[in-house]
Order: C-alpha cells, then structure tokens, then sequence
C-alpha cells in the first residue's frame, strides 16, 4: 500500500501516470487474450450519456473512434475533459482525479474488467477511498493545474 501512495503522489506531481481498464487475469501477460475489444469499447461510450467521441473525419467504420471524453466532469476547467484512450485491448488515462477515478473504476466494473495502475497495482472503492483520505491528510491537490509556460521549470 505504501508503494501506491509514493507512486501516485510523485507521478502526479512530476510526470505522466497511467490508470489502466484491463480485462486479464496476469496482468503483465500481454499475450492474453481476455482483452477488451474495440467493439466492446464503443458500445461503452454509446451507453454512456456523460461520455462523448473526438470528433473526427469520416469514420464510417468507426475504426477512428479511439478518443472519448468525460465532458459533464464535475471540476471541468480550461475545457480540458478528462479522456479515455482505446489501445490495443486496453483503455488507458492519465486523468487521477478522486472523481476521475471512481468513474474509470465504475467503467471496469461495468465492463468485466480491472482498473489498474502503471505498476500493476489494483484500485478498488476501498483503496480509492483511503487514497482520498490520504490526499486530505497530506494535503496533496486532487488537481494540479500549472500556470507557467510549459518551458519554465523553475
């Protein structure tokens, strides 16, 4: 559990974190076949009201449909909604806020599936809950905006 709470901290304060909906038993096994398929991942979205599509070209087989976004998120600012992105059997975020979270866990849910971590690590309502609690007692934003240029480091 310590790992957990060391890796998300740092990874969202400093670089990119991935959440992950997977559907397989070992997740380290890339050659598993129990993924998600793309079909799966549409049908995801479409059932969803609070989800919506990238808007792209002519996609008249939905084969460019790999983008949505989660554009009634509650803390909705700069008009960046968090996204889901479909890749090869997954579907992958870098978005961690506490509600980003629970949607992406009631996603996985609702799919058969897990929502993991870059490292593996497992989230459930019971650890999306203590990480909520841990991020109060830490003081750590749920949302880390930053107002520099992307060039100014200091």
């Amino acid at each position: 559990m310590k790992k957990l709470e060391i890796n998300l901290t740092f990874a969202i304060l400093f670089m990119g974190y991935e959440v992950h909906i997977i559907r397989k038993k070992d997740y380290e096994d890339y050659d598993e076949e129990s993924n998600i398929t793309h079909e799966e991942f549409i049908a995801l979205v479409e059932r969803r009201p609070e989800l919506s599509w990238e808007a792209v070209g002519n996609d008249e087989d939905n084969s460019k449909r790999e983008y949505c976004y989660w554009n009634s998120y509650p803390a909705l600012e700069n008009n960046n909604p968090p996204w889901l992105h479909y890749f090869h059997g997954e579907i992958n975020t870098k978005c961690t806020e506490d509600d980003c979270l629970k949607l992406w866990l009631e996603l996985a849910n609702e799919m058969g599936g897990q929502l993991r971590g870059d490292d593996g690590e497992q989230y459930d309502e019971a650890e999306l809950e203590r990480l909520k609690e841990r991020r109060k007692e830490q003081s750590i934003p749920n949302i880390i905006i930053n107002k520099k240029p992307f060039w100014k480091f200091w």
